[in-house]
């Protein structure tokens, strides 16, 4: 890179936050006409998962789903843009068709979906994007990055539980 030259801009990446059980998105598009993935939260509870996309002017006639057993896909407009907005689960994690709720208002949209039978409970993780072939991991408790760190911990306390339990310790 030249001297006194800006270093090139990273690519816009998801963030995440909330309480356990959410997880917040941002993730757009910088091509001019080009389908942009909506700011959304994820919120879950035993029996369903909530959407809540952060996009107001959403055109209600617009808004288009499917659910599919491990995937939902979500396409709407504004006066702004076309957003599209693919989830895929993993196959343990199953989804009952239709959305049990959508409610469109001037400044966002909460789109309801039903987990299926033996998929109540907390889910972990989810792949997000604009379609089933670009995907970016997320944890619905965690951050993206910690989704291979709460395996490395997965394996630890395994691995302590085996230390501890030979050894009679507590932690």
């Amino acid at each position: 890179m030249p001297s006194g030259a800006a270093p090139p801009s990273p690519p816009e990446s998801p963030a995440t936050g909330g309480s356990p059980g959410e997880v917040t998105v941002a993730w757009g598009s910088s091509s001019p006409g080009a389908a942009m993935c909506p700011p959304f939260q994820c919120r879950q509870d035993e029996a369903s998962l909530t959407l809540l996309l952060h996009v107001p002017g959403i055109q209600p006639h617009s808004l288009s789903g499917d659910v599919g057993t491990n995937h939902y896909s979500l396409r709407f407009s504004t006066d702004t843009g076309t957003f599209t907005l693919f989830l895929q689960f993993p196959p343990a994690n199953r989804l009952l068709s239709p959305e049990t709720c959508v409610s469109v208002s001037a400044h966002n949209a909460v789109i309801t979906l039903a987990k299926a039978a033996g998929s109540a409970g907390p889910w972990e993780k989810f792949c997000f994007g604009l379609d089933a072939s670009a995907l970016q991991v997320n944890g619905l408790e965690t951050a993206p990055w910690l989704v291979l760190l709460g395996s490395l911990r997965e394996w630890w306390l395994r691995e302590v539980s085996g230390y501890r339990s030979e050894f009679g310790r507590s932690w």
